[in-house]
This record gives C-alpha cells, sequence and structure tokens, in this order.
C-alpha cells in the first residue's frame, strides 16, 4: 500500500505525539516516585523521633510484660495505699477492697473491670502502679513514683494539695520545656509554693 504525502504527515504527527505522550507520562512517574521517596524519607524522620523510648518510664503496661517489682501488690495495700494511686479516688479504693474480701484474693487485674465505676481509661491509668502477683506491699511512699514527664492532668491532679489549676500549670510549664531535667524545675511553676510541693515532693520523678 503506498501512502500519500498527507496520510505520511499524519501518520508522522500520530508518531511523534504518542512519543511526546509516552515522554511526559514517564517524567509524571518519575517525579512521584521522587516525591514518594521524600515523603517515606519523612516519615521514618518522624518515627525515629516519635517511636524512641521515653528515658526513665519505670512503669510499663500488663500487656507489654513490663517489671512489676516496684508497682504495689493490690493484694496487700490498704486503703490509705490505694487512695494516694493517681486516678483512684477512695470510694473506688474502698470498693476494690471490698471485693478482694468477698474473693479472698485478686488473681488478676483484670477482674477489677468488672467493679462499678471502672473504666478502660481508669483500668489503663491504674495498671501502671499495680499488680496481682509479687510488687511491693507498700504504697507510693515504698518506691511508686508518678513521673510528672508522663502523667495526665488528671493523674498530676490527685496529688496532694495540687489542683485542677496547678496541676494544668505544671503541664503547660512541662510542654515549654519539653519535659523537666530536675525537681528544682518546678520552681516555675506558676502557683506551685514551696508548701505546696512538699505535700507531694516524695510522690514525684521528673525522669
Amino acid at each position: 500500500m503506498v501512502l500519500t504525502r498527507l496520510e505520511k504527515i499524519t501518520f508522522t504527527l500520530l508518531i511523534v505525539g504518542i512519543l511526546i505522550g509516552g515522554g511526559v507520562i514517564l517524567l509524571k512517574v518519575r517525579a512521584n516516585h521522587a516525591h514518594n521517596l521524600a515523603v517515606q524519607e519523612e516519615i521514618r524522620a518522624v518515627q525515629a523521633l516519635t517511636d524512641r523510648k521515653p528515658i526513665g518510664k519505670e512503669f510499663d503496661s500488663a500487656e507489654s510484660g513490663g517489671d512489676d517489682h516496684n508497682k504495689l501488690n493490690i493484694n496487700q495495700a490498704t486503703l490509705a495505699d490505694l487512695d494516694m494511686l493517681p486516678g483512684m479516688g477512695k470510694a473506688f479504693a474502698q470498693r476494690i477492697l471490698e471485693y478482694r474480701q468477698e474473693k479472698g484474693e485478686i488473681k488478676d487485674l483484670n477482674e477489677l473491670m468488672s467493679l462499678k465505676g471502672m473504666t478502660k481509661k481508669k483500668y489503663s491509668t491504674l495498671r501502671r502502679f499495680l499488680t496481682a502477683k509479687g510488687g511491693r506491699s507498700g504504697g507510693l511512699g515504698a518506691g511508686l513514683k508518678l513521673n510528672l514527664n508522663f502523667a495526665s492532668l488528671e493523674e498530676i491532679e490527685k496529688l496532694p494539695g495540687v489542683g485542677k489549676t496547678t496541676a494544668k500549670a505544671i503541664v503547660d510549664v512541662r510542654n515549654q520545656r519539653g519535659g523537666f531535667h530536675t525537681l528544682e524545675d518546678l520552681q516555675d511553676v506558676p502557683g506551685l509554693t514551696a508548701a505546696k510541693l512538699q505535700k507531694f515532693v516524695d510522690l514525684i520523678e521528673v525522669k
């Protein structure tokens, strides 16, 4: 078949168009690939910062298989011991003691989920400080301390002499500083007097 001059020109333009279109698509693919690589690098950089294990965080969750030797043994704790724990409250502490007396022994902390007033949030907080096996027989004064660099607003508010206003001030200063380095840093917390700090200084740490 013999092509006319017009057909040859049309065919040539078609081939050129296909080549140009293919080149544009290839460039876009390469550009997208380069962008994806850049995004992945940024994600890895962020993960490198956020996935670090906090320094000095002593109380791992039950699921993580953390060491329980510093935790308070719920089967040996007194009402005062339990009441001192962040997020506990005297009424709920009394409920635990009544349940323990009824059962004879709490074999697993998961049993606490059956108690009236227990929520997943409360349980998540308490299990950081409690164990059903081993641990310590004393309260916070026997080794359990609240790390202010990881404590929630609600946990800090439960400390003796600390109300909602002071707890918020502590959290604000912690966020501004990127964490406390020593207990002396608490002197910069507005409204936190030496007398007020003395009431709970033995219950906290800032690792």
